[in-house]
């Protein structure tokens, strides 16, 4: 089965989204499939991407390490002095890998301001000692653009919009409400209002399967970061049920032993996204949808994920 019909067979079960992938280079395909509320799927459609939102957050980061604004393994307690003493050892690269001992919580994520944001996070107790164990935590990742305005000086949305989204021309990705006409396709359910509202951290990012593909292309291709820079954002810190996590991407192994890195994303009113990597082959998966589950177990965009990976022979 090739791609075109791997993607098509879950279209027919019931998948609405656009997939795009490609492999050394050449794209083999890039197709909207299906229909939400009489919208047909395109390309060129734009989907809440969710979690994914997060790899812009973290090559922020590593921007501001390459400025020589602060060091990857830089403790909070030289960030902000005032850090309660259970949590002034953690590290930057702890709090960007989930391994930083902070709870799962969105309790910063309506924060007016970076301030306001880690004050919230820092009052949360530990869930872990740092470092001790993975817990995969939207807190990190609010307090991680925290860190991005206090290092480098801007806010956080005008930096993501001056050093990622301009510097390559995403012109489909955003944050509400950094621009003024997000226009993504409809949800299967009502649209939460909290995707109007800027949501502190990284989430309530826009996206489409063309700006992903040029951005993770750039990303790979230096023209964010430098080399070192870029080797530590995809070196693994520490173990997760499918392989390790890095600095907002994970790395894993396929059923047949080949290295994936990826990056997803999921939320309650249907929006699900994903972008996996294969550097042996230079593949790369893409799919973007607000269909929700397929089944209780599986979201629509890891069963079409699947599938291709598996017509692929990855």
């Amino acid at each position: 089965m090739n791609v075109r019909a791997a993607a098509q067979q879950q279209a027919r079960e019931g998948f609405s989204g656009a997939v795009l992938v490609a492999q050394g280079g050449d794209v083999l395909l890039d197709e909207g499939f299906g229909a939400i509320r009489n919208e047909r799927m395109r390309p060129s459609s734009r989907f809440w991407i969710a979690s994914m939102g997060k790899q812009f957050t973290s090559a922020a980061l590593m921007r501001c390490v390459d400025e020589g604004h602060i060091r990857i393994d830089l403790p909070l307690s030289e960030i902000w002095p005032d850090v309660p003493a259970d949590k002034r050892a953690i590290t930057i690269r702890q709090v960007l890998a989930h391994a930083s001992g902070l709870p799962q919580s969105d309790d910063a994520e309506f924060s007016t301001d970076g301030e306001a944001a880690r004050r919230t996070v820092l009052a949360l107790p530990l869930a872990a000692a740092p470092g001790e164990r993975f817990i995969y935590s939207n807190a990190n990742y609010e307090l991680a653009a925290a860190i991005v305005e206090r290092a480098c000086g801007s806010s956080y949305a005008d930096f993501i919009r001056t050093e990622i989204l301009e510097r390559i021309h995403l012109h489909d990705t955003g944050q509400i409400p950094d621009v003024e006409n997000p226009r993504a396709v409809p949800l299967l359910g009502d649209r939460p209002a909290r995707l109007d509202q800027l949501r502190w951290g990284g989430q309530g990012y826009f996206s489409t399967t063309h700006d992903l593909y040029r951005w993770h292309e750039a990303l790979l291709r230096g023209q964010i970061l430098s080399t070192s820079s870029l080797d530590t954002l995809f070196a693994p810190v520490i173990a997760i049920q499918e392989g390790q996590s890095a600095l907002g991407w994970f790395i894993g192994r396929t059923e047949r032993g080949a290295v994936r890195i990826f990056t997803r994303g999921n939320e309650d009113a249907g929006p699900n996204a994903l972008l996996y990597y294969y550097p042996a082959t230079d593949t790369t998966i893409i799919v973007l949808t607000h269909a929700g589950d397929k089944d209780d177990d599986t979201s629509w965009s890891r069963a079409v994920h699947a599938e291709i990976e598996s017509a692929l022979g990855l």
